[in-house]
């Protein structure tokens, strides 16, 4: 496992756990995160609507880690697959012109000419 992989530094920030998303959220979070300055930041998304250039999350707590998250990264790197696309979350969170780049699977239905210059469409997402 990762964990037990020498070469990385692996630290964990606290505060309350959400279980459906695999995170932490709240005060402790955000103060723990506030310590740390990030080259790349990698975050996903419920949601992206491709024409307005809208990116969404499901809840106001995951929207606050992630833009205290971006405020402190140099770049900004969106991953979604394309079942994320065409999609509404319960929040506006982010232009995505904001990404330094989106990373979506092949599978995405955009016509070519109107994929934004800053996605990224790659054949296989492993």
């Amino acid at each position: 496992s990762f964990i037990e992989n020498e070469n990385i530094e692996l630290f964990f920030v606290g505060g309350k756990i959400l279980p459906e998303y695999k995170m932490a959220v709240g005060p402790i979070t955000r103060n723990t995160l506030s310590m740390f300055n990030f080259d790349n930041c990698f975050i996903s998304c419920a949601g992206i609507d491709p024409d307005t250039r809208m990116v969404y999350t499901a809840d106001m707590e995951t929207m606050d880690i992630k833009n205290q998250v971006l405020k402190q990264s140099v770049n900004k790197y969106l991953l979604i697959d394309s079942s994320k696309l065409h999609i509404k979350g319960f929040c506006s969170f982010i232009d995505s012109n904001d990404f330094d780049a989106i990373i979506c699977d092949g599978k995405a239905n955009l016509n070519e000419d109107d994929v934004p210059l800053n996605y990224i469409i790659v054949d296989e997402i492993e």
